[in-house]
């Protein structure tokens, strides 16, 4: 089945986005970021964590990210 969210996360100052999970509907996308933004918290990071909706086979998307959620831990 074609993996239809990503959650990507972009570490701050860096301009190029990681994708840290790919998944089937909303629902996984959601859970899978939720558990990541965990995660990233306990690590103390900065930078972004989004669901964006995959609509190419480069994983670019032009819409605006479903969910959003900057992290500042300076």
């Amino acid at each position: 089945m074609r993996k239809r969210f990503e959650v990507v996360w972009r570490a701050a100052p860096a301009d190029t986005w990681v994708v840290l999970r790919s998944t089937v509907d909303a629902n996984e996308a959601t859970i899978a970021f939720i558990e990541e933004l965990a995660r990233l918290r306990r690590q103390e990071a900065s930078g972004e964590l989004l669901v964006r909706k995959r609509i190419d086979r480069k994983g670019t998307s032009a819409q605006p990210p479903l969910l959003r959620q900057p992290l500042n831990h300076h």
